[in-house]
């Protein structure tokens, strides 16, 4: 009889306990908005390219819009915020990334909550009336992700990050049937490539899908690869330097808007003017993706072809000669 008396007594304080720990429970309490995000077309080659998350994390940035049924994005605030090598994003409360901010969901779940990452890279962005206005110089890699809506009850999914500008990678070579030594004689060494007269101003336009255009303000550079090594010109194809990320321009490569270059050698130290084209001038550049250009340098003439493929390889490449 003792031993059924200890039974049911544990069993009501059993009982008690779990009624006690569900009372404690605020349906109110803030539930902290926790995120996860990834990088889209993982392969990335350049100055500042990304291509997995790096283990000191990556400084990124969220546009949060005001809590409400749908997002409103002319009004949106930008969060300082770092992914970690696996991911796991982290509000903070400055640039430098080292006071964390959590970001919590609305109690009211028809308040929904409303984001969109961005990374930048080095460029220098500021964000206002739904629009990222940034100023790019030919090493940035600006990615974005889609806008996402949550709550306490249906909270975000994973985010992730796509490239949003083109990729130009050069290479050089000698022309079939050239010899090296008599490309060397003519040419000498590649010292560096120039992409003439890209756009510098650029808006990032929060939305559904962000998108990249020009900004208002116009203003244009010469883009630089540059090697720490002059580069020799053989029978296979080298890679010069870093690759250039550049404004989207679908009509730039084609035929009646080719891609100006300017190739530098240490024998023409004033440069050599080429025109580039993608797909033979068919095709223009393409977002998100990495377009090759390979020089193929004769006796009397640089030619260019280019080919295409996904920051994760895209279809076309491009062309150019260099006589």
């Amino acid at each position: 009889m003792k031993k059924l008396i200890t039974l049911v007594l544990a069993c009501v304080a059993l009982t008690s306990c779990s009624k006690e720990n569900e009372e404690d429970v605020d349906p109110n309490a803030p539930v902290e908005i926790k995120l996860n995000a990834g990088i889209g077309n993982i392969e990335a080659i350049g100055r500042a390219a990304v291509s997995s998350l790096p283990t000191e994390g990556l400084d990124v940035f969220f546009a949060k819009a005001t809590d409400a049924p749908t997002a409103s994005w002319g009004s949106a605030k930008a969060l300082y915020a770092k992914l970690d090598e696996s991911g796991k994003v982290s509000f903070y409360a400055e640039a430098v990334r080292t006071n964390k901010a959590p970001q919590y969901y609305n109690p009211n779940t028809t308040l929904k909550s409303h984001l969109i990452g961005y990374y930048v890279g080095d460029a220098t962005s500021s964000l206002a009336g739904g629009k990222v206005s940034l100023t790019i110089d030919g090493s940035n890699d600006i990615m974005a992700t889609n806008a996402l809506s949550g709550d306490k009850n249906a909270q975000f999914e994973q985010f992730t990050f796509e490239h949003l500008l083109s990729q130009l990678i050069f290479e050089v070579k000698c022309a079939d049937g050239i010899s090296a030594d008599k490309v060397k004689e003519t040419f000498g060494t590649v010292t560096k490539i120039e992409v003439l007269n890209q756009p510098i101003n650029i808006e990032l336009t929060l939305g559904d899908t962000p998108s990249v255009t020009t900004a208002t303000t116009t203003g244009s550079a010469n883009f630089t690869t540059s090697t720490d090594n002059n580069v020799e010109i053989t029978n296979t194809a080298t890679q010069i330097g870093d690759a250039i990320m550049v404004y989207t321009n679908q009509d730039l490569g084609k035929k009646d808007s080719p891609i100006q270059l300017k190739v530098y050698t240490s024998t023409y130290d004033s440069g050599l003017d080429v025109k580039a084209f993608i797909n033979s001038g068919n095709d223009g550049l393409e977002s998100g993706k990495k377009h090759t250009i390979t020089l193929s340098f004769s006796l009397t003439e640089v030619s260019p072809t280019a080919a295409i493929s996904a920051w994760a390889n895209a279809t076309n490449n491009g062309t150019g000669e260099i006589k």
